[in-house]
């Protein structure tokens, strides 16, 4: 596990009505995935701001240079996995709440993303996953205060 899994920090909110949160390391979030229970229903599940710290879900603190994407319904989850873990790009990537898609992280210069860029550098992204591996990911993830559910993945690869 690299150093940056200590300086990258998400906030973690207790479910997806709350308006605030915690400060949470990259590591945090990997154990809280690897050893978590995975709670099905999403109005009670954890949820990550993936993009960085805030104060409050409208008041950014701080963007981490991280983007995800959101792959739904996916016919191989395995194989799309695996291939993904090889993946340069890839910084992250593990198992969605439902079991049958994936969520999959990529990290950016700091000083090459914002809050009123993020749209774009996300659609780049998900541009490149659907190129790369024939699939559809959700456009939604482009918002910069998008949740992502913390689901239970003791696989998940970073």
């Amino acid at each position: 596990m690299s150093m940056g899994a200590n300086t990258i920090n998400f906030t973690l909110l207790p479910n997806c009505r709350a308006k605030s949160g915690q400060e949470i390391t990259l590591l945090e979030y990997i154990n809280l995935v690897r050893r978590g229970k995975n709670v099905l229903d999403k109005q009670r599940a954890k949820a990550i701001i993936v993009s960085g710290v805030w104060e409050d879900r409208h008041k950014l603190r701080e963007l981490n240079g991280v983007i995800h994407a959101d792959i739904d319904d996916v016919e191989d989850v395995d194989y799309l996995f695996a291939r993904l873990r090889e993946d340069r790009y890839v910084l992250m990537v593990h198992r969605s709440i439902s079991g049958g898609g994936l969520k999959v992280f990529a990290k950016v210069d700091r000083d090459k993303i914002s809050e009123e860029n993020y749209t774009e550098v996300v659609r780049a992204w998900i541009r490149y996953l659907e190129r790369t591996y024939n699939i559809k990911c959700d456009e939604k993830c482009t918002d910069v205060k998008r949740l992502c559910f913390v689901a239970n993945d003791v696989n998940l690869f970073y």
